[in-house]
């Protein structure tokens, strides 16, 4: 046999649930583009005007550092559900790892060229370090899945604090406005390109991105979004529970983000570690509710819904390609329109980048295709397999 695994009819929950994540990447994205500005709560810039403001704590409340645990998540997920799927095809444990394996070192050198290149805000070099650190457990028992993501959480309650006080300590800010770029786009491609490598490395320390991977994995391996129904009154009380844990861990952001509240080092550094923190549950909360959102709708799809799913099964192309929209309108070596707006100006740019995403995911729904890097990491990732990794009997 050759190719990818032929899937069973897709559910849609985790279809749906990429689809409206990469809305809130795009909005998360943003205020690193927005040049100029006074800096504010950590990659989001004061804003100039009361609709800024109130844009800026609807953000920091909702979705500023809770859209990458929700993306780790269903990353995680994705994982587990091609381990799966390897086996069951009858794939012998070494030969659904190298499947994982190659998967890591494309993600690592799709996300090379698309930082360096296109210049968007890149989390494929990280989930292709993640793949390759932590993907190996999907081949362990569940009790050491679950000890590693019970590790790794404690890990980074006692590493958040210390780095993000003396972080805020050594900079007097709560707040990180990037460099404005005045070499040009290949003076910039060139930068990025060397300093890369590091990328994916700060990204595994300064924000806990992996427990969300974690959680993902060990959803997955319960199927949980696909079997929400089975589960409805626990994944409820996780969505109640986590969003409101999520929200009231980020109202010290939010003030602070309003220019209501300007702390000192140490209070301000908690707030950006409570911030951080309670993200990853507010993430894993939102990737919960849709997996009851999925299982509501699963058999009564309007054209909302469906527009989502089709949007959802071409993630990576639609990932890519709002990065790189985001950086050609917003970034001063490009167009630099993020010199002209502030947050709700900025906003505005990642609604419109989306809904043009949405709209092209339509047309390739309606004529069948897959997404261009989607089916192009597929083809990598998946090839036929070497003697011996079909196991015998399979």
């Amino acid at each position: 046999m050759t190719g990818p695994v032929t899937a069973p009819p897709r559910s849609l929950a985790p279809d749906l649930a990429r689809g409206s994540m990469l809305l809130l990447i795009a909005l998360a994205h943003v205020p690193p583009l927005l040049v100029g500005g006074a800096p504010g709560f950590v990659s989001r810039p004061l804003g100039e005007t009361g609709l800024d403001h109130v844009v800026d704590a609807v953000m920091l409340l909702l979705v500023d550092n809770r859209s990458y645990p929700m993306f780790g998540a269903l990353f995680g997920y994705g994982l587990a559900t091609i381990v799966a799927r390897q086996l069951a095809r009858g794939s012998t444990d070494a030969g659904a790892r190298r499947v994982l394996r190659r998967r890591g070192w494309y993600l690592l050198l799709f996300g090379l060229l698309h930082a360096s290149v296109l210049g968007g805000a890149d989390v494929l070099g990280f989930y292709g370090v993640a793949t390759l650190l932590v993907g190996g457990l999907l081949f362990r028992s569940d009790r050491a899945l679950g000890r590693t993501l019970v590790v790794v959480g404690a890990v980074y309650l006692v590493l958040m604090p210390v780095l993000w006080i003396g972080v805020v300590w050594g900079t007097g800010s709560t707040g990180f406005v990037p460099p404005a770029d005045d070499g040009g786009y290949l003076a910039g491609v060139a930068v990025r390109f060397v300093g890369y490598p590091a990328f994916p490395l700060l990204q595994l320390v300064g924000w806990p991105m992996l427990v969300g991977v974690l959680a993902g994995m060990w959803a997955g391996r319960r199927r949980l979004l696909e079997r929400a129904g089975e589960y409805r009154p626990q994944l409820r009380r996780a969505v109640v529970a986590g969003v409101a844990v999520s929200v009231l861990g980020g109202v010290p952001g939010a003030l602070i983000g309003a220019g209501v509240w300007q702390p000192g080092p140490v209070a301000g550094g908690v707030a950006v570690t409570l911030h951080v923190l309670t993200g990853v549950v507010g993430g894993l909360a939102y990737t919960a509710a849709f997996g009851l959102a999925g299982h509501a709708l699963q058999d009564r799809q309007g054209i909302v819904t469906w527009a989502l799913a089709a949007l959802g099964k071409r993630s990576l192309t639609f990932y890519v390609l709002q990065e790189a929209m985001l950086f050609a309108l917003l970034a001063p070596a490009v167009l630099g329109l993020g010199a002209a707006v502030s947050s709700a100006g900025g906003a505005a740019v990642a609604v419109g980048v989306w809904l043009t995403g949405l709209v092209l995911a339509c047309l390739l729904e309606r004529a069948g295709r897959p997404g261009p890097l989607d089916g192009w990491l597929r083809s990598l990732t998946y090839r036929a397999p070497r003697r011996g990794e079909v196991a015998a009997g399979r």
